[in-house]
């Protein structure tokens, strides 16, 4: 019975179905560097130069819009001044507030927004340090300042 042999298995050795030529490479061969023809050098040369006057194209286009970004850039937004709240006063306010409940301190942030002005309040309700109470003031601030604006007949009922 012959054994049939799979011809992409390599030969184990001192199998005697191995082949009996083998084959030395040697360094040498990989040395060596295949050789272009004339045509291929000089269209890889075309091909480099195409190239190269790309990337010159890209740069002078990237400087242009640059340029006209610079030209066409906005100027400055004018935001109005913010008035002058001493940090010590909005501290002191912190101090007295830190110890109440969240509750009460959203009553007295709104009761500070109506007494002392709004920045103040929202610079007291910053440095509370508690997002809960930031959110909750401004969700009670926008209902009542709407009820009030509504009262005053500045605002209609929807």
């Amino acid at each position: 019975m012959s054994e049939i042999r799979d011809k992409y298995q390599e030969p184990l050795e001192g199998d005697p179905s191995a082949f009996s030529e083998k084959v030395e490479l040697k360094k040498e061969d990989f040395s060596k560097k295949p050789s272009l023809p004339d045509e291929s050098v000089s269209k890889e040369q075309e091909v480099l130069e195409l190239e190269k006057k790309l990337a010159e194209k890209k740069m002078e286009l990237n400087k242009e819009v640059v340029s006209k970004k610079n030209e066409e850039s906005e100027p400055e937004k004018e935001t109005t001044p913010r008035p002058n709240i001493p940090p010590g006063k909005v501290q002191q306010r912190v101090k007295q507030l830190k110890d109440t409940s969240k509750e009460n301190q959203v009553k007295a942030l709104c009761d500070l927004a109506f007494q002392k002005g709004l920045d103040f309040a929202v610079e007291t309700a910053k440095n509370l340090d508690n997002a809960y109470v930031l959110d909750e003031f401004h969700d009670t601030l926008v209902d009542e300042l709407r009820e009030k604006l509504i009262q005053k007949g500045e605002l209609k009922k929807l």
